[in-house]
């Protein structure tokens, strides 16, 4: 018979506290920048700004920041990480929430857009999303092929999150909406969407549509994944918590 040892009791040992927190400890991120800080993306040094043509950003008191472009040719409004700013990973986990408003013009249904995020591995392999007033989908190229993806609502803010798994086509992309799995697919590679590079962007990247998106939040880190030396405390910290217990006749052959 187990004689189990009290989990109230066994909490106590400061070793079991240290596992504990590593068990439910949530994924530092590489970046996270939120519109309630006050600040823009480009001014915490994560990101910085692209813009050019009739182009404007306004970030309201504890958010959201709006970032709105007119459809003339060559408007461009986005925040880019790269070279320095990022590291990039074959388990990278993208987050943001946001919302579109408007496009001008708008055609219902449509499936350009000019809200977009876009994620380049290098050499011209990656995975770009656009986000239209119905719907949030994988873009597979400028002739507007788009995998299947999440049905939205109009003006409301949803938590997009993107689980990456490798960095080549035989990698794949995993969009999640406030938590639900929507849709899995592979990599692309497509000289005029992803860089020769490594890049995250997210705002305006089209010069076809312009008009208005709101971001609370954007982030990118590494998947919540142990470390080798994580792994070994944890190892060594079950052992030492085991001996505990059979010194204290908590197990019985």
């Amino acid at each position: 018979m187990f004689n189990m040892i009290p989990m109230h009791r066994a909490v106590r040992h400061p070793l079991a506290l240290v596992l504990a927190a590593a068990l439910v400890s949530p994924a530092h991120a590489a970046f996270e920048w939120t519109a309630a800080s006050g600040l823009t993306p480009d001014q915490t040094g994560g990101f910085s700004l692209i813009s050019q043509g009739a182009v404007q950003t306004t970030l309201s008191p504890g958010g959201p920041l709006a970032l709105a472009s007119s459809n003339s040719r060559f408007d461009l409004l986005t925040y880019r990480a790269s070279g320095d700013q990022l590291q990039m990973r074959d388990d990278l986990v993208v987050e943001f929430t946001a919302r579109f408003i408007d496009s001008s013009p708008l055609i219902e249904g449509s499936l350009r857009s000019p809200m977009m995020v876009s994620v380049s591995f290098g050499n011209h392999v990656g995975a770009s999303m656009i986000i239209t007033e119905r719907a949030a989908s994988f873009n597979y190229g400028h002739d507007q092929q788009v995998a299947p993806g999440a049905q939205l609502d109009p003006l409301v803010f949803y938590d997009h999150r993107l689980v990456f798994s490798g960095t080549t086509t035989e990698g794949t992309v995993t969009h999640y909406t406030n938590g639900e799995l929507r849709y899995r697919m592979p990599l692309q590679q497509n000289t005029s969407l992803f860089s020769a590079d490594a890049r995250i962007q997210f705002g305006d990247m089209t010069d076809q549509f312009g008009g208005t998106s709101e971001w609370l939040r954007f982030a990118y880190h590494a998947a919540p994944v142990p470390e080798p030396g994580a792994m070994a405390m944890l190892l060594a910290g079950l052992a030492v918590v085991g001996g505990i217990a059979r010194r204290r006749g908590g197990v019985t052959a």
